[in-house]
């Protein structure tokens, strides 16, 4: 053959590489560029002679192909090789087209082939065409903190202790014990020796429930100021609370309260309604 085969085949190998260029294929500009890279070096491997030019242009060509194919690698795994794969980090185990992208990009179940709304919002609800029919609605966890059974949305006592009766408010259910028999020196905080007496057996009891909490509320009638019969009360709840701890209860489980004449359980217009209304009463807040 003679130089002009040579230039011919050149040509050629050429004219092919530079329409892979135009085509914008990563594949055919690697086999384009592996073909000329392996007939240029056979071409020159075989000396001067024309006709040995040409052979060992065309076997490094096919060489170069080859070689090229062989070495083409699939760095994401996804069965597409890399010359070919337009999407080349594709997640390990995710489903591809032929060109190595997913096939449902957007996780709706619809593959983007037939998928109209490519970009659904993950979660969404869609149709066949994979357009959203229903949004998807976050879930709000509403907690209860102190684990009273009411949630905190709508819990008024949110530090209730743990194992506390509640209402369904989540506070405490007060149960509320009328002390009868606890009396006091007439207009003074003074108890009285038969106040004392109830007064030690209620403490024998506390000290059997040693987990319970107690509000100490003191009440009066409706004679005389308001204001003073509120700080009498108050003084009167104290003095029931301060002998109970010298009957060995913790004060702390105590919470004293001065109603005064607030809360009158019966009728103040009569001596029999007054005597019931002075009265000092114990709620077991909780246990």
């Amino acid at each position: 053959m003679s130089s002009n085969l040579f230039k011919g085949l050149s040509a050629l190998i050429l004219f092919s590489f530079l329409t892979g260029c135009a085509s914008h294929s990563q594949h055919f500009k690697r086999d384009a560029i592996c073909t000329v890279v392996g007939a240029g070096v056979g071409g020159v491997a075989n000396g001067n002679d024309s006709d040995d030019r040409v052979k060992g242009a065309i076997g490094g060509a096919l060489v170069g192909a080859l070689l090229c194919h062989v070495m083409d690698g699939d760095a994401d795994g996804d069965g597409v090789k890399d010359s070919q794969d337009q999407c080349p980090a594709t997640p390990m185990g995710k489903a591809v087209d032929e060109v190595g992208c997913a096939l449902d990009k957007d996780e709706d179940g619809v593959v983007n082939a037939q998928d109209m709304c490519p970009a659904t919002p993950k979660g969404d609800v869609v149709d066949q065409k994979g357009c959203t029919v229903k949004k998807q609605v976050a879930q709000v966890k509403v907690l209860d903190d102190d684990r009273d059974g009411v949630l905190n949305n709508i819990d008024q006592c949110a530090d209730t202790p743990l194992g506390a009766a509640v209402d369904a408010k989540g506070c405490p259910v007060v149960v509320k014990v009328n002390l009868q028999g606890v009396g006091f020196k007439f207009n003074s905080a003074d108890l009285t020796e038969g106040a004392k007496t109830v007064l030690a057996k209620q403490a024998k009891a506390l000290k059997e429930n040693p987990l319970l909490r107690v509000s100490v509320t003191g009440h009066t009638d409706s004679d005389g100021d308001a204001a003073y019969n509120k700080s009498l009360s108050f003084d009167r709840a104290t003095s029931v609370a301060k002998f109970l701890e010298e009957q060995g209860i913790d004060q702390s489980i105590f919470k004293v309260v001065g109603a005064g004449e607030e809360q009158p359980i019966a009728d103040n217009t009569t001596l029999a309604g007054k005597a019931k209304n002075r009265r000092v009463e114990l709620g077991i807040i909780s246990e």
